[in-house]
């Protein structure tokens, strides 16, 4: 009965082991094959330069340059989106800061 033991043992180990290694891959933002199927990709340096150009000049067209299949790869608190539309919500953000309008109360 021990050889039998010890190999339930082993068998539990090395499942404890993938899928402590499956948790890790999924947490370290590694790019999965769905990414890959669907057709995203992760930001690089021309995606940004286009993002970082079109919020400093308010210029909502440049975000049109950025591929609609660019993702952020967020982080441990903040969930992945897409590129293009941070950079719409961006320059409308600021857009709307700027307009805020105080409407008059009336006296009572």
């Amino acid at each position: 009965m021990k050889p039998l033991s010890d190999w339930r043992i082993g068998k539990w180990r090395l499942s404890a082991l993938v899928l402590a290694f499956g948790l890790f891959i999924f947490l370290s933002g590694i790019t999965s094959w769905p990414d890959l199927l669907r057709g995203m990709r992760r930001v690089n340096q021309q995606d940004e330069l286009y993002r970082y150009v079109a919020q400093e000049l308010d210029e909502p067209s440049l975000c049109e340059e950025i591929p609609w299949s660019v993702e952020s790869p967020g982080g441990f608190f903040i969930a992945p989106s897409y590129e293009r539309s941070n950079c719409y919500s961006f320059i409308a953000g600021r857009a709307a800061r700027c307009l805020d309008i105080k409407i008059p109360r009336k006296a009572t």
